[in-house]
């Protein structure tokens, strides 16, 4: 996360951190989905996002609205054309401590906690 500039590459490590907040707060486990080669043509290489059931979360997807694209600075609804667009891979438990980064995203969340 010390290297993106939000929202543009943080899609993966904003979506994991907010998936143990979400966690934290209501028990509720968001899956975590990666997306790749998406869009109209392909062009997006990857995307990240959180789901539950039919239900997107996406606070990231703004960032490709320099290319053409439309998106709000958060995105709360169904999966649209535009995430179907996307090859997906799909981890069931999108918490940053239950994916292969295990602990990397410790202090960040620990230090976004502490302000809210």
């Amino acid at each position: 996360m010390g290297i993106c500039q939000f929202p543009t590459a943080c899609c993966g490590d904003t979506s994991q951190t907010l998936a143990t907040y979400i966690f934290d707060q209501t028990g509720i486990i968001y899956s975590y989905v990666h997306g790749r080669d998406g869009g109209d043509d392909g062009e997006i290489g990857s995307h990240a996002w959180l789901e539950y059931g039919d239900l997107v979360i996406d606070i990231t997807a703004d960032q490709f609205n320099d290319n053409g694209s439309c998106h709000a600075e958060v995105y709360i609804g169904p999966r649209t054309e535009w995430y179907n667009s996307f090859e997906l891979s799909i981890e069931p438990d999108g918490r940053h401590s239950s994916l292969t980064d295990k602990g990397s995203l410790d202090d960040v969340y620990a230090r976004i906690c502490s302000g809210l």
